[in-house]
């Protein structure tokens, strides 16, 4: 059976600590550099132990997954290597920034209970966590199993045309965030300092690290 791969791709700086949620990635030791390095796109990889996906009347759907992971993974593409967690409360609050310019896409890896696993395109709305359920408002881009929803592109055999309501073992991954980099205190607290404030365009500049940094600060990522 044949698949389709999504791959988001962006350029930007080599930074190393995430700000906003509180968590880091590592350090950089080359601050000073005026050139501007890829950057890691990063991605967010969820789990749940069942759930359920009904339509609305607007044609979208509620996609509601129980028992969820407490811990999302985030990850980046190759060939960088790295890796972090956060809590789904800190994903679900920094929503509104992580995907300031757009709706994130997603892949839902779900088991049926009447039909086998499947694979479902997403394009994601609205997180509401509570307790150990998530809730996404989302609108179907293509389903594995549909061929008529992928525009003429046949991705296997057609079992069901919706969905279906009530799955098991489930698996969301997130299209990659929206980062900007700014110079970030590094007293654990990862607040944005100002100034400096964000790093100019085209890389930081040894006078602008010079200034983060004798305001106690180092170059991070941050969310918005």
């Amino acid at each position: 059976m044949t698949k389709q791969r999504w791959i988001p791709v962006a350029l930007c700086l080599a930074a190393l600590a995430i700000g906003g949620l509180g968590f880091a990635i590592g350090t950089r030791s080359d601050s000073g550099n005026s050139a501007a390095e890829p950057e890691p796109s990063w991605l967010l990889s969820q789990t749940a132990r069942s759930g359920t996906l009904n339509p609305n009347a607007d044609g979208t759907y509620q996609l509601v997954m129980q028992g969820i992971d407490p811990t999302v993974v985030a990850f980046t593409d190759r060939p960088d290597r790295d890796t972090a967690t956060l809590s789904v409360q800190q994903m679900t609050n920094a929503w509104a920034t992580m995907f300031a310019s757009s709706a994130p896409n997603a892949v839902l890896v779900e088991h049926s209970r009447t039909s086998g696993p499947d694979s479902l395109v997403l394009e994601l709305f609205d997180p509401v966590f509570s307790g150990t359920t998530m809730t996404y408002t989302v609108r179907i881009l293509a389903d594995e199993q549909n061929p008529t929803s992928v525009d003429g592109i046949g991705l296997g055999t057609e079992q069901y045309t919706e969905p279906p309501t009530a799955f098991a073992l489930a698996s969301l991954f997130i299209d990659n965030m929206n980062l900007r980099y700014a110079c970030l205190s590094e007293d654990g607290s990862q607040d944005e300092l100002y100034p400096p404030g964000d790093v100019p365009p085209g890389g930081p500049t040894q006078d602008w690290y010079n200034q983060c940094k004798a305001a106690g600060g180092g170059i991070g990522e941050t969310f918005g």
